[in-house]
């Protein structure tokens, strides 16, 4: 039975790859769509059968009718419209990240809080079995106390200049954009936000192309992270602990199949983790089940906060140590 509708504000690529993963979910489906165009709506809710469209984002936040809103907008984007979202009484479904500052976080938080919604950023690989089996293995202290986490995400990319990633002003840069996944991961790992980060990047443009992080925590753990638009595709994973290491070599791409490689003295195990069901699935999923019983979602707005504040600080600190109080 459908129990909730989602409304999308904008075209972008990533909506696509939405729709299907909606579609696996029986209690939500998609009614509305957005755009800054009426045109560009009414072609897109034609070819995804998508009941209604709108000309602007306001009109379907005016809509009554709908209770959940994804916002896939750039980066820039993300803080205002969840915003305003949350103030029309919508759920939202904010991309990856939330947003761009530690004030914003916090108005975020705030306006959830006020309005009675659920906020949810899409970190669609925390709601994997990949992720959530790795984490498990580490609370069981299966490799005992970590000491080091290495985490990678670098793609190589041939978009155009123009493309959003590597507009400032639109929050572009390897560090929002793929930097983002081994942080937040190094942050759900060890289970809080560093207290001192330190980097350094290869820039053009004013856009940073590479990133490499130094994050050091409370408990002695270091975590190095690594993203690139420019290095070769790696998004490996390496945890070190007092008794053994947990390697992975595929954290964030999507693949049928990943294995998980557990070494301790000497012997190594490997487990089988294979995918089920569309990549994009279990973070809706999480959200439905949020809403309906009123249950903490997997990701949380403290959470998504610390991992805004973990990249604010190593931005700074691509020009001087930054301290995390």
């Amino acid at each position: 039975m459908i129990e909730l509708a989602m409304g999308i504000l904008g075209t972008a690529r990533i909506s696509q790859s939405i729709i299907p993963a909606v579609c696996e979910i029986d209690n939500i489906e998609i009614s509305a769509i957005a755009s800054r165009t009426r045109s560009k709506a009414k072609a897109f809710a034609k070819h995804w059968n998508i009941p209604r469209y709108y000309g602007c984002y306001n009109e379907l936040l005016d809509d009554s009718t709908i209770d959940v809103v994804y916002i896939p907008l750039p980066n820039s984007l993300h803080a205002e419209w969840t915003v305003r979202a949350a103030r029309s009484g919508k759920h939202v479904l904010c991309e990856k990240p939330l947003c761009l500052s530690v004030d914003e976080a916090e108005n975020i938080t705030k306006t959830a809080k006020e309005f009675d919604v659920i906020v949810v950023e899409a970190l669609m690989y925390r709601h994997g079995e990949l992720a959530l089996t790795t984490k498990t293995l580490v609370d069981n202290d299966e490799i005992g106390s970590i000491q080091t986490i290495d985490s990678s995400f670098c793609y190589p990319t041939e978009r155009p200049d123009d493309d959003i990633r590597f507009k400032k002003e639109l929050g572009g840069g390897a560090l929002w954009d793929l930097g983002y996944y081994p942080i937040s991961l190094s942050n759900y790992l060890v289970g809080t936000m560093p207290i001192k980060v330190t980097g350094k990047e290869d820039s053009r443009g004013g856009i940073d192309h590479t990133v490499f992080g130094r994050l050091q925590y409370s408990n002695g753990v270091v975590a190095n992270v690594a993203s690139s638009f420019d290095l070769p595709r790696d998004s490996s994973l390496r945890i070190t602990g007092t008794k053994g290491e947990i390697v992975l070599s595929n954290s964030f791409l999507r693949a049928d199949k990943n294995y998980i490689v557990i070494k301790r003295n000497g012997h190594q195990e490997k487990l089988l983790i294979e995918s089920q069901g569309h990549r994009y699935a279990g973070q809706i999923r999480d959200l439905c089940e949020a809403i309906v019983t009123g249950q903490e979602p997997e990701v949380t707005l403290a959470e998504s906060a610390n991992n805004v504040a973990t990249v604010c600080a190593l931005l700074r600190s691509l020009k001087e140590d930054a301290n995390l109080n």
